[in-house]
C-alpha cells in the first residue's frame, strides 16, 4: 500500500499497516489496534504484540532471515544450550542476525563473536556432556530392574547381587583414580570423601549377612575393562567418574529413600552406599563438580571424546541392569 503524502498519516513499526486519519494512539502500533485498546492496563502491549504475530504470520521465516529473538527461554528448555536457530541468527561476521532492522532486533547482538566462543569452549563441557548422553541416561534407568528397584519391589538377593556387581566396578573405579589423581583432571574429579567401597562393603555385609556373592557377569568384565582401559587416557577416566559418582548423588540418593521404606531400615543400616554425608549437602557439591569439569580446558574435539566415553558408560550399565533383569525380574 501507497503511503499518503499528508500530515496525519501514521504506520505502525510492527506490521505494514498504515492509517491515514488521526487516532489517539502509541506511535508504534496501527490504528486498527489502537482502536482495541480502550484504556485497559497493559492493553497497549497485549496489542502491540497481536500487531506483530499478525505480521509474522503473512512473513514466514526462513533460514536466510532468522529470528531475531535470540534469547529465549521458550526455544530450548536449557537456557545455556545455544539453539541451532540463536547460532545461526548470531554467527555472522557482523555479530548481528539477518533481520536486524526490525523492531525486535536484538540489542545485544554485538556479543554475538563472544557468545559464540563460549558456547564452543570447554566451560560448556558438563551441560554439552549431560544433554549429549540424555538417550543412553534414560535407557538405563528405564530399564526393568530399575524400574522394580526404584517401585521398592527389587527382592533382598537381587539388591544383593547389585551390590557385589557395583563392588566390583567401584573396586578399578577407585585403584585407577588413585593412579591419576596427581594428573589435572584427576585432581579435577579425584575426591576421597566419595570413595565408595567402605561403604559398599558395610551394605554387602547387611545384606549378605557374611555369605560370599559370586559375581560371573560378562557385563562388569567388559566395564572394568573400560576403565582400567583410561590409565592411558585421564581425560576418558573423568567420563566414568562422572557417570558413576553423579549418578549416585541424584538418583541414588531416592534409591536409599525407597529401600529404606520398602524393608523398615532404621539408621542408615543397609544403605550406605548412597550415605554422601561426607562431601555435605548433594546439590552445592555436584555444582562445584561440574564447574571443576568445565576448568579443566577441554578442547572441544577432547570434550567430544568424553562424551562419547560418558555415552559408553551408561551402555555398560545397561547391560549390567539387563543382566540383573533377567535373573531378578519376572517376565
Amino acid at each position: 500500500m501507497s503511503q499518503p503524502h499528508h500530515q496525519n498519516v501514521a504506520r505502525c513499526r510492527s506490521c505494514p499497516n498504515v492509517q491515514a486519519r488521526p487516532v489517539r494512539r502509541s506511535p508504534s502500533i496501527s490504528g486498527a489496534c489502537a482502536r482495541r485498546l480502550r484504556h485497559r492496563p497493559g492493553a497497549q502491549l497485549r496489542a502491540r504484540r497481536r500487531c506483530r504475530r499478525s505480521w509474522r504470520s503473512s512473513h514466514p521465516r526462513s533460514p536466510s532471515r532468522p529470528s531475531g529473538r535470540s534469547w529465549s527461554h521458550r526455544t530450548s528448555a536449557r537456557p545455556w544450550e545455544p539453539s541451532a536457530r540463536r547460532t545461526a541468527a548470531w554467527a555472522r561476521p557482523s555479530g548481528r542476525s539477518a533481520h536486524s532492522s526490525g523492531p525486535w532486533a536484538p540489542r545485544w547482538a554485538p556479543w554475538a563473536r563472544t557468545w559464540e566462543r563460549w558456547a564452543r569452549s570447554s566451560a560448556w563441557s558438563a551441560p554439552r556432556w549431560r544433554t549429549g548422553s540424555r538417550q543412553e541416561h534414560e535407557q538405563a534407568e528405564g530399564s526393568d530392574f530399575m524400574t522394580e528397584l526404584l517401585a521398592g519391589r527389587m527382592s533382598p538377593q537381587g539388591y544383593t547381587h547389585y551390590l557385589a556387581m557395583m563392588r566390583e566396578v567401584y573396586v578399578a573405579l577407585e585403584t585407577v583414580g588413585d593412579e591419576l589423581a596427581s594428573t589435572p583432571a584427576g585432581r579435577a574429579v579425584v575426591d576421597e570423601r566419595l570413595k565408595r567401597l567402605p561403604a559398599l562393603d558395610a551394605a554387602l555385609a547387611y545384606w549378605a549377612r557374611g555369605e560370599k556373592v559370586a559375581i560371573d557377569s560378562p557385563a562388569v568384565a567388559a566395564y572394568v575393562a573400560a576403565i582400567e582401559a583410561t590409565r592411558d587416557d585421564s581425560d576418558l577416566y573423568v567420563a566414568h567418574h562422572y557417570t558413576r559418582y553423579l549418578g549416585d548423588l541424584s538418583g541414588g540418593q531416592a534409591i536409599g529413600r525407597i529401600l529404606s521404606r520398602a524393608f523398615d531400615l532404621t539408621d542408615g543400616q543397609g544403605v550406605a552406599f548412597y550415605d554422601f554425608s561426607a562431601v555435605g549437602k548433594p546439590k552445592p557439591y555436584k555444582d562445584g563438580y561440574r564447574e571443576r569439569l568445565d576448568a579443566m580446558g577441554l578442547s572441544p574435539e577432547a570434550a567430544e571424546r568424553v562424551l562419547a566415553e560418558v555415552k559408553r558408560a551408561f551402555d555398560f550399565n545397561s547391560a549390567i541392569f539387563a543382566e540383573l533383569t533377567r535373573l531378578y525380574v519376572r517376565g
